[in-house]
Formats: structure tokens, C-alpha cells, sequence
């Protein structure tokens, strides 16, 4: 599906392919923003939201680039001293038969996490 009517204004192909998008291709990630408003209506209603669909479907882009971008943006300043209380990640790769445990897994998107702030 690399026809012309999915290219944009500049000619390019607006999904990068077999992986996922980034935080930082938020510009280009688009159409799922009815997703994206019940995922963080869900986030604000509890702790822990989990995702799960087949693969393939846009789960890690839509996290990626859409959710985890806007609750980035919502946060508010802290005053100097204090430690933020809110850190969006997204975790994968923690099924059984997966080469992380769950507790590696979530240490890991921690840390990357901290590491965009």
C-alpha cells in the first residue's frame, strides 16, 4: 500500500513502515485521535491502563505518539524541589517467552522514560 493517494503534500509516505512512530513523529501520526482521547480518558480514571490487540494494529504508535506525547505536555511545572509524581511509559516485550521479565521490562521503560524528561 505505497500508492500515491496515502503520500502528503511533500510526496512522502506518512507511516515509517513495519516499526512503530516515535514521540518524535507526532506530527506525522494522525487519524486515531478518537483513540487517543479514550486511552487518556481511561489513563485519568486509574493507576494502570492496559492495551492489548493483535499485532500490527498501531498499539505502540498510538502510545508513542499520541498518548504519551500529550500527557507529557499536560504536566505542569513543578516547584524546585519536588519530584514529579507522574512518568507515562509504555511497556512491551513482557509475555511469557519474552528475553525480559516483567520486572525487567518495566525497569527498562522507566528508565527511558526518565531519561525524555
Amino acid at each position: 500500500m505505497t500508492g500515491t493517494k496515502h503520500r502528503n503534500q511533500r510526496n512522502e509516505i506518512p507511516w515509517p513502515g513495519p516499526r512503530p512512530f516515535t514521540a518524535r513523529e507526532e506530527a506525522k501520526f494522525f487519524g486515531r485521535e478518537s483513540e487517543q482521547r479514550h486511552i487518556v480518558q481511561r489513563i485519568d480514571a486509574g493507576r494502570i491502563t492496559v492495551i492489548s490487540a493483535r499485532s500490527g494494529v498501531g498499539k505502540t504508535s498510538v502510545l508513542r505518539a499520541a498518548v504519551i506525547p500529550q500527557l507529557c505536555r499536560r504536566r505542569k511545572p513543578e516547584p524546585p524541589g519536588v519530584r514529579r509524581r507522574e512518568l507515562p511509559i509504555c511497556v512491551r516485550d513482557w509475555w511469557a517467552g519474552a528475553p525480559k521479565t516483567p520486572e525487567e521490562a518495566f525497569r527498562s521503560a522507566m528508565l527511558a522514560g526518565l531519561q525524555e524528561m
